[in-house]
């Protein structure tokens, strides 16, 4: 491990990083070259030791408890705020603490089949979470591409606005080729949009279908102030006007998403069916801009 500098480390590294320092609170300066070295003979430590037992990450442990205290001797002349804050005796503590599952990895994407409705929706807002927190996922997109030649395989199926702020794959943490999703302005679906939705719950085996609403909306806005009549947005006013709540565009958005779910249930015999089976969950959430927490409305 000797030589490694940041520069050398790939984003998903670098993104680890940042991550373990925050999990373990390690006052550590990441620029340092020491903090790469450092850091990663922790884990190989870590890696043996499940792998092999406890004897095999000896002489890793010793390594790395050497390198704390080469940087705490560097790190004398620092200012405070940039001085390692942990010593070798801490570091056994660390490491028993540690189990697999806290040692920050890519995530396999084809792991990723929840069989309900439920299950489905779990994932979501726990990659909601993820988002919301600023603690995304680093996938392995290159290696994900070559997995989707053969095909996809969403676990979830979002009808969401057209809005660019409102983008399902990244506020849900999810990785390409996870959700199917159908944009429309103000949530709206035509027969062309239900048919969307058919094929993807229907052909590809989703077992959640999520209206997701958020706030601000412009559509909505708009056909609350009664604007919207040019052109073809007209048509767009006309589907969302039936939902409006005078003087209350969050509550007309909120209305207008569960007005969403009853007319694809209402005009569309195959997705009900599968409701009827118990194969298909339906929910109605809402996206907030500011915070980019998503909550449940239905």
């Amino acid at each position: 491990m000797d030589g490694i500098r940041l520069s050398s480390l790939s984003p998903h590294q670098l993104g680890e990083l940042s991550d373990f320092i925050g999990k373990y609170r390690l006052g550590i300066e990441l620029g340092e070259e020491k903090t790469a070295n450092f850091l990663l003979r922790l884990w190989n430590a870590e890696e043996e030791k499940r792998k092999h037992g406890e004897k095999y990450s000896r002489k890793m442990l010793k390594d790395a408890e050497s390198l704390i205290l080469s940087m705490n001797s560097q790190a004398s002349g620092q200012a405070a705020e940039k001085r390692t804050q942990i010593g070798p005796a801490q570091v056994p503590g660390i490491m028993r603490g540690m189990r697999p599952h806290d040692v920050p990895r890519e995530v396999e994407s084809m792991e990723r089949k929840p069989k309900t409705g439920e299950e489905a929706l779990r994932l979501l807002m726990k990659g909601n979470k993820n988002f919301v927190e600023g603690k995304m996922t680093q996938y392995d997109v290159v290696k994900r591409r070559k997995e989707l030649l053969e095909g996809q395989q969403p676990f979830a199926a979002i009808v969401c606005c057209s809005d660019s702020r409102v983008e399902p794959v990244i506020t849900f943490d999810a990785n390409i080729g996870e959700i199917f999703v159908a944009k429309g302005a103000g949530n709206v679906l035509d027969s062309v949009g239900l048919g969307t939705i058919e094929y993807g719950v229907e052909h590809l085996k989703i077992p959640l279908l999520m209206i997701l609403a958020h706030e601000k909306c412009g559509a909505v806005t708009a056909c609350c102030k009664g604007g919207g009549n040019e052109g073809h947005v007209r048509d767009i006013m006309e589907k969302i006007r039936p939902s409006v709540i005078p003087g209350n565009v969050e509550a007309s958005a909120d209305a207008n998403a569960k007005a969403v779910k009853s007319y694809i249930l209402q005009n569309c015999d195959v997705l009900r069916r599968l409701v009827e089976e118990r194969k298909l969950m339906v929910a109605v959430a809402k996206y907030h801009l500011e915070s980019g927490k998503v909550t449940m409305l239905e």
